[in-house]
């Protein structure tokens, strides 16, 4: 959609010719030096008719289902014309447009007292009394001028003005468009609205009812477009086209109704527009008119809106973070942003910019995490901008949010995003941590032994001990190691742990009796950092109470020479006079001391004995002589 002046044109200004009606004749004929730009007609209403052969570079749209006779036309430009057909919705939106357009320049009110000096009272309301205008003043301007008579233009009239100048004329012999446009406008002999200083052809905007043109005369000089070529009128000629040596141009865009004398759309008169001779069209020609002929030398070539008038509203939001509490901002567009560490919030800074040319009201700004924003003002002049900045919160990981800048002019809503990233990261604080626990029971349960004495394991059942190591930081680990004092280097499943993971191995030992203390080592490695922990393990290794006791009794029959066993008859024989000697070895064979201890003879009694108690293992002797 195009605003010129304050002019809503909808998208006429795409095109070269638009004919919304063309019932009784559209005639598009050579010869031709060519024609450049897209073409827009109400085939199903149009009466379209062509002869001969012309260049034409550009696009044919219809809301039938051909082209008609037209389609001779992009046949006989095959590198650089096309049709495209069955476009209701388009045509139907170009007349809305035209009638718009037609009807908002008939509401606006004539200043030619606007004009600068002398022309604003010189101003006789003939185009050529406006030879030589200057509105170059640096400001923005749009004059509305009445032109009612001098409609035969064979001269050039050349007006300067800046970019951003738009000149609205409505040609009408009567100035009142409750009646149509009176009079037939003719350029001819070379006559044409020449732009100078800042301004191109499509700074001019004409309505009228009929046109006429007639060849003779010279071509404006550059840049005005020399003929039909690219890149408004300024690039290469197209294919079998040619530059202009004369005619009548029609500069700017061009809004017709044709002769007014029936009613068409928007209750707007409408009728036929006069055979067309050696007429240029330099910007565009957009059409009511019930009947056309482009003969004898008539070309065109498009020129798009100057960038200058253009109404052009336009947001920009710039969405920056810091990540030192409002010290530095960062603009992170793309991911990952600054790093910001645990306990420092996020501060985002909004810049918000009119960067149009026309100024904005109902600004809103919304933050996709922190919702709406509360912002200084709604409303921004070209070039004004404000600066808000919010306080959000940290949260881990990558962050992304996304601010969305709106604002209104007229009935045009504009908006624009902007993202912002950062990371949000924990300090590294590497740590592990090893559990070792003790099985007294071979595996079935076990016991966080820490402190002495831990356990009895009795003699006969290995310990089972259990190391559980867990990554208690926040950081990955690596080269991890396992070591026991005891058992030294444990073998593990793994040597890396994320934060939070853990694993669990499971060790046999060695059985010792009495109290018994193992130390469990575990290290792990965050970049140069080395992390340990260490975990004893308690037992007790205990013998079971078995108390045992045995006697050895032999006897010597040679006075104490010699001993010898007799635990059955008949034993060894005494020689008479000789007394036996019997020897008495007491052992304790237990695992534990014994005390108490007595030694009786059957036939002796009771036998002195050198100790009462005995450690394992311990014995003592006792000889006794007998009878």
């Amino acid at each position: 959609m195009t605003t010129i002046g304050g002019i809503n044109l909808g998208n006429l200004t795409d095109y070269l010719f638009f004919f919304a009606d063309g019932r009784n004749d559209a005639n598009w004929q050579a010869s031709s030096p060519g024609y450049a730009g897209d073409v827009a007609i109400n085939g199903l209403q149009a009466d379209e008719r062509t002869s001969g052969s012309f260049a034409y570079a550009g696009t044919i749209y219809t809301n039938d289902s051909t082209l008609g006779a037209w389609q001779q036309i992009v046949n006989n430009n095959p590198l650089q014309a096309s049709g495209v057909t069955d476009e209701v919705a388009r045509i139907t939106a170009l007349e809305s447009d035209l009638v718009s357009a037609f009807q908002q320049i008939n509401a606006l009110t004539a200043n030619p007292g606007d004009l600068p000096a002398p022309y604003d009272t010189n101003f006789d309301g003939t185009i050529q009394s406006l030879d030589g205008l200057n509105t170059e003043n640096g400001i923005d301007e749009v004059f509305v001028i009445n032109i009612t008579s001098g409609f035969t233009v064979s001269s050039q009239i050349n007006i300067t003005g800046d970019p951003g100048d738009v000149f609205i004329f409505r040609w009408d012999t009567d100035a009142d468009p409750t009646n149509g446009y009176q009079g037939e406008v003719k350029f001819q002999s070379g006559g044409a609205i020449v732009p100078q200083g800042g301004l191109i052809p499509t700074n001019f905007i004409h309505v009228a009812g009929d046109i006429n043109s007639s060849g003779g005369g010279s071509t404006p000089p550059p840049p005005y477009p020399q003929g039909p070529r690219l890149d408004d009128g300024q690039g290469d000629l197209i294919i079998g086209g040619s530059d202009w040596t004369s005619g009548g141009f029609f500069t700017g865009y061009w809004l017709t109704t044709g002769d007014p004398t029936i009613v068409g759309p928007g209750d707007l008169l409408i009728g036929r527009t006069q055979s067309l001779s050696n007429g240029r069209f330099v910007g565009g020609w957009y059409s009511l008119t019930t009947q056309f002929s482009m003969t004898s030398g008539t070309a065109g070539v498009y020129v798009s809106p100057n960038p200058e008038t253009l109404v052009a509203p336009a947001i920009d939001v710039e969405k920056l973070v810091s990540p030192d509490e409002g010290t530095t901002f960062v603009d992170a567009d793309t991911p990952p942003g600054p790093n910001i560490p645990q306990g420092t919030d996020p501060i985002y800074r909004y810049l918000v910019t009119n960067t149009g040319n026309v100024p904005l009201e109902n600004i809103t700004l919304i933050d996709s995490i922190l919702g709406a924003i509360t912002i200084p003002t709604t409303t921004l002049d070209p070039g004004e901008s404000f600066t808000v900045d919010v306080t959000g919160t940290w949260a881990e990981g990558e962050q992304v949010n996304l601010a969305t800048a709106t604002g209104e002019f007229e009935d045009i809503t504009v908006t624009d995003e902007d993202p912002a990233h950062y990371v949000g990261f924990i300090e590294a604080e590497p740590a592990i941590d090893v559990e070792k626990f003790i099985s007294a029971d071979g595996g079935t349960t076990f016991f966080d032994a820490d402190t002495p004495p831990g356990p009895n394991i009795p003699q006969g059942t290995n310990p089972v001990y259990r190391y559980l190591v867990t990554n208690t930081g926040n950081i990955g680990l690596e080269d991890i190691t396992l070591t026991d004092d005891i058992l030294g280097p444990i073998t593990i499943p793994t040597t890396t742990l994320a934060p939070g993971e853990s694993f669990t191995v499971d060790v046999t030992g060695t059985w010792a009796e009495e109290q018994q203390v193992n130390l469990a080592t575990a290290t792990g490695e965050f970049e140069d950092i080395t992390v340990t922990d260490e975990d004893p393990a308690h037992y007790v290794g205990v013998v079971e109470e078995e108390p045992a006791i045995d006697v050895e009794k032999i006897v010597s029959v040679d006075g104490g020479n010699t001993f010898e066993a007799a635990p059955s008859p008949p034993g060894p024989t005494l020689p008479e006079g000789v007394d036996p000697i019997f020897r008495y070895i007491v052992t304790n064979t237990g695992n534990v001391p014994l005390e108490n201890i007595t030694l009786t003879d059957s036939v002796l009694g009771a036998i002195t004995i050198p100790t009462t108690t005995l450690a394992p293992g311990e014995s003592f002797t006792v000889d006794v002589t007998g009878n």
